[in-house]
């Protein structure tokens, strides 16, 4: 299943290096701040594979890159992102990453239900049972939240913890049980289906004036140009509309801490100076239940990881010791 052969990709920007045609072998294609830029390679250049999961209910998708290399990665992006939130990042590790397309997102099944938290991490086992264990874990935003909450069911199965703007589940203003299923129940009543766009960039345009902190539309353009479908009408969003939806319930922060406090990796989280979590008494408050923990601040804002500087310097503090070792 994780063959080295490598093939495109589908929604990745791809380009097919001069040497490597025999091999047809195709790379992940790194943006530059001001559009392609063939330097943004040196000494990240990793073949990518497209790849799939079937799981009991649904079949999982994303891509591979760095085979070979070891230190295994599973990586998760943020909610109503994909794989290609790595883009920047997943080369510049000199690992071998797994992106995977959360449930409902990108290229993977949706779930035909509502989205839980807790479905994903048990995707995230699954998952790891196909690879094999033990690895290392990367995540973005819900992605943190996702692999928090696993690396402390499963701490046996994670190396170590490596996070962007997240750790565990995000807590929002808190709703009784029974407020939270009303909001959930009506909500889902009246969902509606998302309108096309007539182009990426107007797409890409659309949800970088979206983002819950800035970001330019090109450095959102990967994740738009994987998350997208055409078809007469214009570009969709190939994200199931359930996942804009509320959950019905939620974790409350006794269960969240349970699980973290669990947490034996060693932990790293890189935030954003205009990002979520500065400052944030919650992230403060999960760093008291996980003494190992670091956290390091970067310029940037949630989606800092998809900036080529910031990228660059995450991954070299990611793979210092402490994070992501043998």
């Amino acid at each position: 299943m994780l063959s080295p052969a490598a093939v495109g990709i589908p929604g990745l920007s791809l380009d097919r290096r001069r040497g490597c045609r025999a091999n047809r072998r195709w790379f992940l294609f790194v943006r530059g701040p001001a559009g392609p830029r063939l330097d943004d390679f040196t000494g990240y250049l990793c073949p990518v594979t497209p790849i799939s999961f079937q799981l009991p209910s649904l079949t999982l998708r994303g891509w591979h890159c760095g085979h070979g290399l070891g230190n295994t990665t599973l990586a998760l992006h943020g909610w109503l992102d994909n794989a290609n939130t790595w883009s920047q990042l997943a080369p510049r590790l000199n690992r071998e990453v797994i992106a995977i397309d959360v449930r409902g997102h990108g290229h993977s099944d949706w779930a035909g239900d509502a989205y839980h938290i807790w479905d994903s991490v048990l995707d995230v086992h699954a998952l790891i049972a196909q690879i094999g264990g033990p690895v290392h874990l990367l995540g973005h935003s819900m992605g943190a939240g996702i692999l928090g909450l696993y690396a402390g069911a499963f701490p046996e199965d994670v190396r170590s913890l490596n996070l962007v703007e997240g750790f565990g589940p995000w807590m929002e203003p808190s709703l009784s049980p029974r407020a939270q299923l009303r909001r959930a129940a009506k909500q889902h009543l009246n969902a509606k289906t998302p309108r096309p766009y007539p182009s990426l960039d107007v797409a890409a345009q659309v949800r970088a004036s979206k983002g819950v902190t800035p970001i330019t539309a090109e450095a959102i353009m990967p994740v738009v140009e994987r998350g997208m479908r055409e078809d007469a009408a214009g570009f969709h969003w190939r994200a199931d509309p359930w996942l804009s939806l509320p959950s019905p319930l939620k974790m409350e922060s006794h269960q969240i801490e349970s699980c973290l406090r669990a947490i034996e990796c060693p932990v790293k989280i890189a935030l954003g100076e205009h990002g979520m979590l500065n400052p944030s008494p919650m992230l403060s408050e999960r760093l008291g239940w996980v003494p190992q923990a670091e956290t390091r601040m970067f310029s940037g804002d949630h989606h800092l990881h998809l900036y080529p500087q910031a990228a660059t310097e995450i991954a070299h503090w990611f793979t210092q010791p402490y994070a992501l070792v043998e």
